[in-house]
């Protein structure tokens, strides 16, 4: 029994030996219309499944250990921009809200009238130091955002320290091996 067979039972359809027959599908397009080789495509039709069968000649799902590499080292150097954006946000939003802070104390210093609360007290002021306020707590939400990708940070620079690893203790082993069978040749 082959694969087709043995797939077919799967399904709850019967081969039909007769209406078998495999060709070479060669080039097709793919959905975002780049242009891919597909392997065989089982052409024959089965009782009960009438879906045609694609047949694969080798798996390319294996990626290699230097794309996997790469992918990680981009993965950590785009969560260490996203911590260098966010603690520059905030270093901005802090000098912005202390410059408002010095802007409403200019302001009732002129004016005279400190109490917020007093009828007499200057609108600019009040426009001011409220978006003072709201400024200090958009950098307290920034700070929180700031310990997740941190943390996120330092798991991927974890995850790219690890799939380096592998190669060095590999090099490692090809290189005892080449020296062992090197000792035992000069024995």
């Amino acid at each position: 029994m082959d694969v087709c067979q043995i797939w077919c039972e799967e399904r709850g359809g019967r081969l039909l030996p007769s209406q078998i027959g495999l060709r070479d599908a060669g080039a097709e397009r793919g959905r975002d219309g780049s242009e891919r080789r597909s392997g065989q495509v089982l052409a024959g039709f089965f009782v009960g499944a009438p879906e045609r069968v694609r047949v694969s000649t080798g798996f390319r799902t294996m990626k290699s250990r230097e794309a996997a590499i790469r992918l990680k080292r981009f993965e950590a150097d785009e969560k260490a921009r996203k911590v260098a954006e966010l603690e520059h946000m905030i270093r901005e939003f802090e000098g912005m809200a202390h410059d408002l802070d010095r802007q409403v104390k200019a302001e009732e210093e002129r004016t005279g009238v400190k109490d917020p609360t007093h009828f007499a007290y200057s609108t600019f002021a009040r426009s001011a130091g409220q978006r003072r306020d709201n400024l200090h707590s958009s950098v307290v939400g920034l700070m929180t955002r700031l310990e997740v990708a941190q943390r996120e940070r330092d798991d991927a620079l974890e995850q790219l320290a690890l799939a380096d690893a592998p190669a060095t203790r590999e090099e490692l082993r090809n290189r005892r091996r080449a020296e062992r069978s090197a000792g035992s040749i000069l024995r």
